[in-house]
């Protein structure tokens, strides 16, 4: 039970999720329009890309794993993230008001991912020299 509570477990059980659910999904498209653009995705696209970019984090975190120090931190990481991408699915306001707060707040969550990187290396004292 303990495996899957590391963060690229973790990550990998959403992705996959994300994967299994863009077979059953619809064929709705998600519209969003920016400035004088008009963007058309498709929905199964869409959770594919989203799966496919969870498992790239869990391979950062899988790769990054002995530098990420605090593991609050990661998964709050994850938390803000998948919060951002499930409001994005269910918005219904497709002249990207809301589209903006939550592009700003996954941005700003991938600032933890980078904070606790950080966190990890200087905290660790470098042993490479030896007199």
């Amino acid at each position: 039970m303990a495996v899957i509570f590391k963060p690229y477990n973790f990550l990998v059980l959403i992705a996959t999720l994300f994967l299994i659910a863009s077979f059953f999904g619809t064929r709705e498209t998600i519209e969003v329009n920016l400035s004088d653009t008009y963007y058309v995705i498709g929905f199964i696209q869409f959770l594919r890309l989203i799966a496919i970019v969870l498992f790239i984090f869990s391979i950062f975190y899988k790769l990054l794993n002995r530098y990420l120090n605090l593991l609050m931190l990661s998964y709050l990481h994850i938390v803000i993230m998948l919060f951002s991408i499930v409001i994005f699915i269910f918005t219904t306001d497709p002249f990207g008001r809301i589209l903006n707060w939550i592009t700003l707040i996954f941005g700003l969550s991938q600032l933890l991912f980078l904070i606790n990187i950080c966190f990890g290396i200087f905290k660790k004292p470098l042993n490479n020299h030896k007199l």
